[in-house]
């Protein structure tokens, strides 16, 4: 180098030593092997963190004691794949990346990142007898854990849901309910989530799958489902577009507030995420109805999210399996620069990288030939793992807020201080079933004091009449019963009551219309006998002894009992109790047939009344002729009683109480009350009646009924007939302008008048009778 400066001559030294460098180097990766390895990735600029992780992880296995060896024989080389997170461009690069290339086939595929795309991607690596390591992801089924040519680094779903499980336990809670997407990984969750609850004390109170295609009604149907389970806690598996539509409809459905509380997967995202789906599928479907950014916060109020971006250790200072701390790793320039998300992408790509290092080690003597890899990946999963802890976040207005966090090495659940006294807004902790209280519905009392009076009135009515028959020595059944005892005897007294009630009112005014009726057409029937008050009544008698057989009958086969029938339940925001409006029913299973026969009953002995009615229209004497009065009053009850089993059957089972009560009370006071009246209020006006000449007429009237009742009496006893009887007692008042006051005292077997005015009648009247005008009833 002679002629040369010694800045040259140093120059072309140090050029030569760099040549040489270059050279021995290409010598030294020319002697290692080279192992492809596929990564199937959405695009270098989303992926930033992934692509992060597995060079790291790769340079720095270089110097690793554990891999250092390894390393020097083999030169790995990643084969980066652009999937754009979809399904068909991720079976096109997984298709392209197995086929032969220069160097060899690829050892394995990692990825791709969703779990649609994994499922197809595993299928294809079947076909090529690759194998497949997904780690942000796993198939919707779990598929790698079963399958020989699948793995995953992916964060298994049993931390996830030991951590839900514990904080369910922490907080009191022993049912739930699971809200998973059917197309992502929330059915694995769901299995693994059963399988976890088995022998514990928690239930599962259902389950329902969503497709977030057909998102609207399909979705509204299920949380109904779920919300009709009385499901206050729920477990939501599904990502942060699944959110964005089923928390639309929780919205919608109010299925939020103080009373509900949602735990997410950490793919269900947060409000951000949340609203910028919406947003897209507002723009590329022009659908409306989508929600809001204020109505996505006031849902998130107690949405409880697990965490991933804070899975790796607590303790940042823990050497890992790599021999870095994770301080040293994240204060790397390259992953300092990354996003909060990008950074737990890197630690599970480098994870996942570090592990598969250590299995390409272990299967380093039968590479590239054979493929006993998955089992050897298999032995190693954790072992490089630099995670250990899931943290549970509440959204906020503007970020997630930490509030507690599940360690899986000690298996416990804590809540941190700071958030212990806000955790729950309005200090009120939810609780997993509703608090349900039954509130009976009562009468208003002043309807009830409404109708007490009018019955009162009817009452004093009846009891005027009562002591006007006594008086006037007239006959009635005035029978009033009260029972204060349970609701089933009370029930069974009130149908006792007025089955009792209208046999003894129809029935004696229909007894009484019969012994009339039975007079006045004696003279037609050959058949005589004696009607005597007694036989009116044995006559109530039996129709008593009709209703107590039958009431005893219902009572022991089928009783009436209190059932209470709830109504819509009122959720009350103030102290989170939903009450439900009850009522008592009185029922029994057979009650329509028994009202039955009851009403068909009750009805013949109308119809006979009205029978009576007609019969005796033309009897002549007023105070014998009530059928004027019978019809009204049978009109009356009938039309009331359509009224009120009209009513009480539209109204069963309603939760309007007070409608049919006062209806039915009126019917009943009117149709008791307006019959009283109809019957006796007739008869004390002709009692009480005041005319010029009342002395003469009392007498002559006395007189004529003495006649009349004496004869009637003979007609009755005798073969005598009623026209023979009205032809004696005309002759004798011809005969006699006055009648002896001593004679109208005079009692004989009939109890009326003197058998001496007719008792000496020769038998040979009865020619003279048969020439007289029929009966008085003609």
């Amino acid at each position: 180098m002679r002629g040369l400066s010694p800045d040259m001559r140093s120059t072309r030294v140090f050029s030569t030593l760099g040549i040489l460098c270059v050279v021995l180097s290409l010598k030294c990766n020319a002697d290692k092997t080279e192992l492809i390895i596929g990564s199937l990735e959405r695009s270098e600029d989303k992926d930033r963190g992934v692509q992060l992780g597995i060079t790291h992880a790769i340079h720095v296995a270089k110097n690793s004691s554990s891999l250092k060896d390894f390393l020097e024989k083999y030169e790995i080389r990643i084969v980066s794949y652009h999937t754009r997170g979809n399904v068909i461009s991720s079976i096109a690069s997984a298709t392209h990346a197995l086929r032969y290339r220069k160097g060899g086939f690829p050892l394995l595929l990692l990825g791709p990142q969703t779990s649609s795309e994994a499922s197809w991607v595993l299928m294809i690596a079947r076909y090529y007898r690759k194998l497949t390591v997904t780690y942000l992801t796993t198939t919707g089924d779990g598929r790698e854990r079963r399958d020989p040519y699948g793995f995953t680094f992916a964060p298994a779903p049993f931390p996830y849901l030991k951590a839900v499980l514990k904080m369910m336990n922490h907080f009191k809670w022993k049912r739930f309910a699971i809200v998973y997407d059917l197309l992502e990984t929330g059915g694995f969750y769901v299995k693994n989530v059963e399988s976890l609850t088995m022998n514990t004390d928690l239930t599962i109170i259902g389950h329902e799958a969503i497709d977030i295609v057909g998102i609207n009604q399909g979705t509204q149907d299920k949380l109904r489902k779920l919300k009709d389970l009385d499901s206050k806690i729920f477990f939501g598996a599904f990502s942060s577009r699944g959110a964005s539509l089923v928390f639309c409809e929780v919205f919608k459905m109010g299925l939020f507030g103080p009373g509900f509380v949602w735990i997410l997967h950490p793919n269900a995202g947060n409000i951000d995420l949340w609203v910028y789906y919406a947003t897209i599928e507002r723009l590329l479907t022009n659908r409306s109805g989508l929600c809001t950014r204020e109505q996505y916060q006031r849902v998130a109020e107690r949405i409880f999210i697990l965490d991933k971006n804070i899975t790796y250790r607590s303790n940042e200072n823990t050497t890992t399996a790599s021999g870095l701390t994770l301080r040293q790793i994240f204060n790397t320039p390259d992953v300092g620069a990354l996003s909060k998300s990008q950074k737990i992408k890197m630690t599970i790509a480098f994870d996942t990288m570090w592990g598969v290092m250590l299995a390409l080690k272990e299967s380093s003597k039968e590479l590239p030939n054979s493929m006993p890899l998955e089992q050897n990946v298999k032995s190693f999963l954790g072992n490089a793992r630099i995670t250990k802890t899931i943290e549970l976040k509440l959204p906020d207005r503007t970020a997630l807020v930490p509030i507690g966090g599940y360690h899986i090495i000690q298996d416990k659940f804590v809540v941190y201080d700071e958030v212990k006294d806000s955790l729950w807004k309005d200090n009120y902790q939810p609780m997993d079933h509703s608090q349900r209280e039954l509130e009976f519905m009562k009468i208003q009392v002043p309807l009830i004091a409404a109708m007490w009076g009018f019955a009162a009135i009817g009452i004093a009515c009846s009891s005027g009449f009562l002591r006007f028959n006594i008086r006037n020595r007239k006959k009635s059944q005035e029978i009033a019963i009260k029972d204060n005892k349970k609701f089933d005897l009370r029930w069974q007294a009130r149908s006792a009551v007025l089955c009792i009630g209208y046999s003894l009112s129809f029935g004696a005014m229909f007894s009484k219309t019969w012994r009339v009726h039975k007079i006045f057409t004696a003279g037609l029937s050959r058949d005589k006998m004696a009607i005597k008050d007694s036989h009116l009544l044995v006559t109530i008698a039996a129709l008593l002894m009709i209703d107590v057989v039958f009431l005893s009958s219902w009572i022991l086969t089928d009783p009436l009992q209190a059932k209470i029938l709830a109504f819509e339940e009122r959720a009350s925001l103030e102290n989170h109790i939903v009450t439900i409006p009850a009522l008592y029913q009185c029922t029994c299973r057979y009650k329509t047939y028994f009202l039955a026969v009851v009403f068909t009953y009750k009805g013949l002995l109308l119809f006979f009344g009205i029978f009576l009615a007609w019969e005796t229209r033309n009897v002549s004497i007023p105070a014998l002729n009530d059928s004027k009065y019978i019809g009204m009053s049978v009109y009356n009850v009938f039309v009331l009683s359509i009224i009120g089993a009209s009513v009480s059957l539209a109204f069963e089972g309603s939760v309007h109480h007070e409608a049919p009560y006062a209806i039915l009370s009126i019917c009943l006071i009117m149709s008791t009350s307006v019959t009283l009246l109809l019957v006796f209020v007739p008869k004390i006006y002709q009692f009480n009646a005041k005319v010029k000449e009342a002395t003469q007429n009392i007498r002559v009237s006395e007189l004529m009924e003495g006649q009349i009742l004496q004869s009637i009496c003979r007609a009755t006893q005798t073969d005598l007939s009623v026209s023979e009887l009205k032809a004696e007692a005309d002759e004798a008042f011809s005969s006699s302008d006055e009648i002896p006051q001593e004679a109208s005292d005079e009692k004989n077997g009939c109890g009326i008048q003197p058998v001496k005015l007719i008792s000496e009648r020769s038998t040979g009247q009865k020619d003279k009778a048969a020439k007289t005008p029929g009966p008085v009833t003609s």
